[in-house]
């Protein structure tokens, strides 16, 4: 079930396997600042905003939404 607020994980028998030490922004739209960002700095996360409503019906492949 999903729920806002933060994540409070706590299970005494997973050990944390990594720990975030630092990040970097990369320019919309620049594909060679993210690929040297994906082999200088590491793991790659992205994030996008789902609140507009045609979002809800996105399935898969390119999604593309002027707002």
């Amino acid at each position: 079930m999903s729920a806002d607020g933060f994540c409070h994980f706590t299970d005494p028998d997973i050990t944390v396997g990594a720990k975030v030490l630092g990040y970097v922004n990369v320019t919309e739209g620049d594909v060679d600042a993210l690929n040297d960002a994906r082999v200088h700095v590491g793991p790659v996360s992205v994030s996008i905003d789902a609140s507009p409503d045609s979002f809800y019906y996105y399935k898969g492949g390119y999604y593309d939404n002027a707002e």
